[in-house]
């Protein structure tokens, strides 16, 4: 078992899963988001969140845009 992990948190997760599935995928400034563009991971904080819905975030070096749909955690 992971030391990280306390009880319940599979089952945690297994419901924001469940969800994201049913009502879609929300983001909110401040949100720790990670995923991959063009074959290139990145990850950061949400500075802001544009009118079109794509997200500003900090990686620690500079500001970047990204999709919503390149979220992967």
């Amino acid at each position: 078992m992971d030391a990280n992990r306390m009880p319940g948190d599979a089952e945690a997760a297994g419901a924001i899963a469940g969800m994201q599935e049913t009502y879609g995928r929300h983001f909110a400034v401040g949100d720790f988001v990670s995923g991959q563009t063009n074959g290139k991971p990145w990850s950061g904080r949400i500075e802001w969140i544009d009118d079109d819905g794509g997200l500003v975030v900090n990686n620690g070096r500079s500001l970047i845009a990204r999709n919503p749909d390149h979220v992967t955690h």
